[in-house]
């Protein structure tokens, strides 16, 4: 029998007086946290030493953010954010549907937890006149058009109160929240090069005087998209069952809707005859589609968009679009006089579209070697629409070209692959392939596409074909660069002995060459 995993909770408290020193918060956070401790401390998947501090400081950006380090640098596995005028399970005892926001929403990301990180908030409004829902999903300004806009908007108060369970959503609030720690990791300051942290303000002019994006929506918007990108789903859910209330400065609480069997015998036998107002209905998100409810189809336009549509079992689809990859262009910022031949990138875009024929849902492919940027880019054209993480030091190769090009001119060939990859459905994690790799986890979604074209010494790129294979989905693509060159003999060897010549495939005009996962190379 397998033994049971046990995980670290932690709880932030955000009691900030509004003065970055005194800390004040309303009596129903303790009231709920006291509850949380008895629950936590009899549930044997939870760690007995859980981790609790407050942060009082301002501005509250810098306060989440530090909650974040400091539950990292404390080994939590679940964090979950508080702040300081919340009333958690403010429903519970009025509404028979509502149910603990802890209980169902550790249940939640503990089964989650295989297939990889979740965040679940609990929904709650903001201040009168309006008490607009602070949870928000994906809109489009119009059907199948060539110019759709997309943007966040908040669910109206009308639909919010009849939604139901625990469901996926674009962006949502951190007042009451639970976060599987490892959703950071998608987002990680130091991996994209960012310096705003996770939590940020979105500003609408050049001053900072008006606001745009608050630093919950900026935090949980990232996550999604990032987790989109490189898990193949969106980890951001809302419990819709556990509503919170909020003092602005009475406590807002769910919103009551008028329904129209409350209205009158006339409206409703002439309107809905058979509507009642205990219905709920379920919402199909197009960011996390299960593959039993959804069908999705992707349309390539190599000129303009990527559509790709989803259809659930009700009929009802939507579609989200993508920017495809710009055709090669002469002017790529390159390092030094290396570049790849024509000839390679057109077998690299060949690959790419082998790959991206084996799943129905949006091709993960990943990289390692990516110098500027070039083979990235023949793999999008290959398979537009598909997403390409790119690992690599930028720093060359010790005793190579690449080493003496990345010694001679520092961060320039980072700096270039920054400038190549702009704007295009390309993320970086820089840093040593194994050791990369190893970080994954068996959490992580396989990718479709790996396509290796680091080291080329033998030791290294054994080492890195043992690393990553885990990593490709089973029917998924393994390819390299510089197969059977005089130049790079460890290159053939190391394919040779790890898949055997039979299973390698190659068209003998390139130095590129894949093996497909399966039951003849595993």
């Amino acid at each position: 029998m397998s033994k049971e995993r046990v995980l670290k909770l932690g709880i932030a408290g955000f009691p900030y007086g509004g003065n970055g020193s005194t800390s004040s918060e309303v009596p129903d956070i303790r009231h709920w946290m006291a509850k949380v401790m008895l629950r936590a401390a009899a549930d044997r998947r939870i760690d007995p030493d859980i981790w609790i501090k407050d942060f009082s400081d301002t501005p509250i950006t810098m306060t989440r953010n530090r909650a974040v380090v400091e539950a990292k640098q404390a080994g939590v596995d679940v964090l979950i954010m508080v702040d300081s005028d919340m009333r958690p399970d403010c429903e519970l005892g009025s509404d028979p549907e509502a149910k603990p926001f802890f209980e169902t929403s550790f249940d939640f990301i503990y089964k989650h937890w295989d297939k990889g990180p979740a965040v679940v908030c609990a929904p709650y409004c903001g201040p009168p006149p309006y008490e607009n829902v602070y949870v928000f999903y994906w809109s489009t300004s119009e059907t199948d058009g060539q110019n759709i806009v997309h943007k966040l908007e908040m669910y109206p108060r009308e639909t919010a109160a009849v939604m139901k369970d625990i469901q996926p959503c674009a962006a949502q609030p951190t007042g009451l929240i639970m976060f599987d720690m490892r959703a950071f990791n998608l987002t990680d300051p130091k991996t994209l090069g960012t310096k705003d942290g996770w939590f940020y303000y979105e500003w609408a002019d050049c001053y900072a005087a008006e606001k745009c994006s608050t630093e919950d929506v900026t935090a949980t918007r990232d996550i999604s998209m990032h987790g989109i990108l490189e898990l193949g789903y969106s980890p951001i859910y809302c419990n819709w069952d556990a509503w919170a209330g909020h003092y602005k400065p009475k406590c807002v609480r769910k919103p009551r809707v008028i329904f129209v069997d409350q209205i009158g015998d006339k409206y409703k036998n002439a309107v809905l005859r058979n509507a009642q107002s205990n219905m709920r209905r379920t919402h199909f998100s197009s960011n996390l589609p299960a593959k039993e409810e959804v069908q999705k189809k992707i349309t390539f336009d190599l000129g303009e968009n990527v559509v790709v549509t989803e259809t659930a079992k009700d009929g009802t689809s939507a579609s989200v679009c993508y920017r495809a990859c710009k055709p090669r262009e002469d002017n790529l910022v390159r390092v030094g006089e290396m570049f790849t031949p024509d000839i390679d990138l057109a077998a690299i875009e060949k690959v790419a579209r082998i790959a991206g024929e084996t799943t129905k849902y949006r091709p993960l492919f990943l990289e390692v070697g990516s110098w500027v940027g070039e083979s990235a880019l023949a793999m999008l054209r290959g398979c537009p629409g598909a997403h390409v993480t790119c690992v690599d030091t930028w720093k060359g190769t010790d005793g190579d070209m690449t080493g003496e090009l990345a010694a001679k001119h520092g961060d320039d060939v980072w700096k270039a692959f920054c400038e190549n990859t702009k704007g295009q459905q390309i993320s970086a994690m820089p840093g040593k392939s194994v050791e990369i790799a190893k970080s994954w986890g068996p959490g992580a979604t396989p990718r479709d596409l790996i396509f290796i074209d680091a080291e080329h010494t033998y030791e290294a790129l054994k080492a890195d074909i043992e690393a990553w294979w885990p990593h490709l989905k089973d029917g998924g693509i393994m390819a390299f660069h510089d197969y059977r060159t005089s130049q790079f003999p460890g290159v053939t060897q190391a394919i040779h002995e790890r898949f055997g010549e039979a299973n390698v495939h190659w068209d003998g005009r390139t130095p590129v060459c894949w093996v497909k996962k399966n039951a003849s190379a595993t």
